[in-house]
């Protein structure tokens, strides 16, 4: 999962000493994104002797031995009370204490393994911290969904979309069908979506994991620029937002589909 991409992105921001104040790594699977997070808090967690071109750690120095067993002296992690779907303000409020009385030396990481979790008071608050977070402090947010990531937090952050590689799985076969349709016979898959949520939901789920795809291919060719980037960026974006929508909400999946279609401009 540690792409070719990340790696050589994270390895020229640490020459050129241009670390971001955090990254925020988005896929539909929690195991890869989970995977990226640990590997990349342990390089930086790292005093010993490391590839940066690599983001290897040694596994040998003191850091690198006691995370594995003690991550959080190392580590803040920011998550929802027992009990609680969403992370709240007062958490925050105790990590924004704690980074400021950690390590003097070497990286103080925060990790919002579900950021979006976090309660709209508890985004806010995160948000001023990002703008000004202590020296050596790195944050490291997770999420299935962009847009529910606020926009100006993630303006903040260095974003990578992680793509899990199936390039050859039914789901994205199924997603690349249900696009090559004309677009009648997609009006007409979605009247049958229209009271399915859950294959509605599959449906939309592969499209995001199409885009991702695609967006790996650009970025891998330093494409960034491009028109169609742009576009799949946009896609990618709403398709997030309405499977955020589709999940929260008692919209119809059908004409939320559609109208993701229309945004898209695939109607």
């Amino acid at each position: 999962m540690l792409t070719q991409v990340l790696k050589k992105t994270i390895a020229k921001q640490l020459l050129s000493a241009s670390i971001p104040h955090g990254y925020l790594f988005i896929s539909t699977l929690q195991a890869d994104r989970e995977h990226v997070a640990q590997a990349i808090m342990q390089f930086f967690i790292c005093s010993g002797k490391k590839d940066a071109g690599k983001l290897a750690y040694c596994g040998k120095c003191y850091e690198c031995r006691t995370y594995g067993k003690n991550p959080e002296l190392f580590v803040e992690f920011l998550k929802n009370e027992n009990g609680k779907s969403t992370i709240g303000v007062e958490a925050v409020r105790t990590m924004k204490k704690h980074i400021f009385l950690k390590r003097t030396s070497g990286w103080n990481i925060v990790y919002v393994a579900d950021a979006h979790r976090l309660s709209r008071e508890a985004a806010g608050a995160l948000l001023k911290i990002l703008e000004e977070p202590p020296a050596g402090t790195l944050f490291i947010l997770l999420s299935s969904n962009l847009s529910s990531v606020p926009q100006v937090m993630r303006s903040r952050l260095q974003v990578f979309f992680l793509f899990n590689g199936q390039s050859k799985s039914p789901a994205l076969k199924q997603a690349n069908t249900f696009l090559s349709l004309p677009s009648y016979e997609r009006l007409e898959q979605l009247k049958k979506l229209s009271e399915n949520k859950e294959k509605a939901g599959t449906l939309l789920t592969e499209l995001i994991m199409l885009f991702e795809k695609k967006l790996h291919e650009y970025v891998a060719t330093d494409r960034f620029g491009d028109r169609e980037f742009l576009q799949i960026s946009k896609r990618l974006s709403l398709a997030c937002h309405a499977l955020y929508i589709m999940e929260h909400t008692n919209t119809n999946p059908g004409l939320l589909l559609e109208e993701f279609l229309f945004s898209c401009e695939y109607l």
